[in-house]
């Protein structure tokens, strides 16, 4: 899985577009807005993976409840508009009633957006490029053990999402995996009722290998990752761990 580049920045200009459009017909009290309303539900709609990313930098969420705001007031709108057609009020009082339920639209304004984009499309653009990169990278040759790539392809759908203590738990996963059946392979036993840390010892002394110090660091990391602790992981410490894993399950 690669995210597209262009179609992301695709998705920041058409959020500014339907955002500036929409702040003008709010202010022109214009009934149109609705069909503004319209397209930007049906952007976020057909684009939730490009959301996910962008509300990293974006406060994506505060947005659709704006918009989900906007909405309800509107309909309120609709509603005198219906009740002065019918006669149940008078020109002056759907006027009066238009007036301020624009003034509780405008206080729900989403244009707030226009800024955040741009203020943080480079950074989330140099981020997307550098997540590309790791994703490429940690899939150049295929992991022999089908179990262990199962797992790594789960820590990788993590990884791309923002889930970085996760992807690091289930990469850790595919690790042990790994050593695991290599120690089966060498002593036709089980290591079940062993550690993963003593797993990672016995083998090592079958093999009459120099320590692991490489495969005990990711151990301690998925260990840090999936207990409770103030170990904290961004896109460039998972992912260093996560090539590290990967090199040791590509052999």
């Amino acid at each position: 899985m690669f995210f597209d580049i262009e179609k992301i920045k695709n998705v920041l200009d058409r959020i500014e577009k339907l955002t500036e459009s929409l702040t003008y017909l709010i202010q022109q009290k214009d009934e149109s807005l609705i069909k503004v309303l319209n397209d930007i539900e049906e952007l976020m709609s057909d684009s939730e993976t490009e959301m996910s990313l962008i509300n990293d930098y974006i406060k994506i969420q505060d947005y659709k409840r704006h918009i989900y705001f906007i909405r309800y007031y509107f309909k309120k709108f609709e509603d005198y508009k219906k009740l002065e057609s019918s006669g149940y009020i008078t020109k002056e009082e759907f006027d009066k009633m238009k007036s301020d339920v624009f003034e509780l639209i405008w206080s729900g304004n989403a244009s707030f957006i226009l800024d955040e984009i741009k203020a943080s499309r480079e950074e989330l653009i140099k981020r997307i490029n550098k997540l590309n990169f790791y994703l490429k990278k940690l899939r150049e040759k295929p992991i022999s053990d089908i179990e262990s790539r199962k797992l790594f392809e789960e820590s990788l759908k993590c990884f791309s999402i923002g889930c970085y203590k996760a992807s690091v738990v289930m990469a850790g996963a595919s690790l042990e995996n790994l050593i695991r059946k290599r120690y089966y392979d060498s002593t036709g036993k089980s290591s079940d009722k062993m550690t993963f840390f003593e797993t990672i010892e016995e083998l090592e002394k079958i093999k009459e290998t120099k320590k692991l110090p490489i495969i005990h660091l990711a151990r301690i990391y998925r260990n840090l990752s999936a207990h409770p602790s103030k170990e904290e992981f961004d896109l460039d410490k998972a992912g260093s761990i996560l090539t590290l894993i990967y090199d040791e399950l590509e052999k």
